[in-house]
């Protein structure tokens, strides 16, 4: 709009011009020069015209492909966030094992029994055997005050001692 607008102007300028021109020369040689000028300034406009359109389509163009690559990286930006917390877990979990573990091997009670601990987003499963009810419990309540464990489940089986 802006374009066409400034190519209206410059033919009224032109032919305000000629109308001058032929006012002050009196001859068609006057006209014919002011003519021939008034058709390249016309192609000049036009030339000028094409490459603001080109330039323009090339800007939307850049603009569209600025918000692909924008959506790109926010969909990156979440996988990294998602792969990072990911990673904090299974860290978490590994160390939350190791501390349940220790805490079950350094009871001398539990220490003497075949008792193992799993880890899965800070669920803690104990599994094993033991000889008591006592013992079973003291194992869940041992793993349950380990920091970050929010569940502990208590597979381990009971069986008495064989008779010798």
């Amino acid at each position: 709009m802006r374009n066409r607008n400034a190519f209206l102007l410059s033919f009224l300028v032109l032919g305000l011009a000629v109308s001058g021109l032929t006012a002050c020369d009196g001859g068609s040689g006057g006209l014919e020069k002011a003519s021939a000028q008034a058709e390249r300034v016309a192609r000049d406009v036009e030339a000028a015209r094409d490459r603001v359109e080109r330039r323009e389509s090339e800007l939307k163009d850049s603009m569209a492909a600025l918000e692909e690559a924008r959506q790109e990286l926010a969909a990156i930006e979440t996988e990294l966030a998602e792969a990072r917390k990911n990673v904090e877990e299974a860290v978490s979990d590994n160390e939350l094992f190791r501390t349940v573990q220790q805490a079950l091997l350094e009871d001398e009670e539990l220490a003497a029994h075949a008792i193992s601990a799993r880890v899965t987003q800070r669920v803690v499963t104990l599994e094993g055997t033991v000889p008591s009810d006592e013992l079973k419990g003291r194992a869940e309540e041992i793993a349950s005050q380990a920091l970050g464990v929010s569940t502990v489940v208590n597979q381990i089986r009971i069986e008495a001692p064989a008779a010798e």
